[in-house]
């Protein structure tokens, strides 16, 4: 796993409600955190096609592999 670096990651989890849908490919930043990892997802918002950061926490990595095909 890439740390502190954007790099792409399909998204395979099921849709929710920050907008992410499976199967789709997003430009992502995993960081490491005190107490865990933290992943900023970059995606187009659809309105007016700006580009949003959601900063999403995850306690460890196989949670995070559950979600992202990293």
């Amino acid at each position: 796993m890439v740390l502190d670096k954007t790099c792409l990651a399909p998204y395979i989890g099921d849709n929710d409600t920050l907008g992410l849908i499976k199967g789709n490919i997003y430009s992502i930043i995993i960081k490491q955190k005190k107490h865990g990892l933290e992943l900023s997802v970059y995606h187009d918002a659809t309105r007016g096609h700006d580009f949003v950061k959601e900063c999403i926490p995850y306690s460890n990595e196989n949670s995070l592999k559950k979600y992202w095909g990293i």
